[in-house]
């Protein structure tokens, strides 16, 4: 089991990535087309992620690395679920370096996790047009 953890954690970062912060087709496809579950799912992230974040930023200050990587492992899949795969990327990497024990490539990695994010909402904000 191991094995497997670690070949997922070790796959190449920006597997997923495309060059908007959100993926709005895969999103669609995720939910059967259903454009106001995706929009309410998205909503309900955006207004409650900070929480997260603020619990991985406890475990870096404490340096808890199995809550870092359990928090982040848990932020990673909302971030799957909803597209944002360049977070997702980046909360991969963070598991890897918790399970690495490097605090500060933690802490560098959260800052990015976060600013992706903000980025991704900033998005989704503007672009709501391209849901329907």
């Amino acid at each position: 089991m191991q094995y497997l953890y670690e070949k997922l954690i070790n796959y190449p970062p920006g597997h997923m990535t495309e060059n908007k912060p959100i993926n709005i087709e895969d999103l669609l496809e995720r939910v059967d087309n259903n454009i106001d579950f995706a929009l309410q799912m998205l909503d309900k992230f955006f207004n409650s992620y900070k929480t997260r974040i603020e619990e991985i930023q406890k475990a870096i200050e404490t340096k808890d690395y199995a809550e870092i990587k359990d928090s982040a492992h848990r932020l990673k899949g909302l971030t799957g679920n909803l597209s944002l795969m360049r977070c997702f990327d980046i909360l991969l990497s963070l598991e890897k370096k918790a399970m690495e024990k490097n605090i500060q490539a933690c802490a560098e990695a959260l800052i990015l996790a976060e600013k992706s994010i903000i980025e991704a909402n900033e998005y989704y904000l503007t672009n709501q047009d391209l849901f329907y």
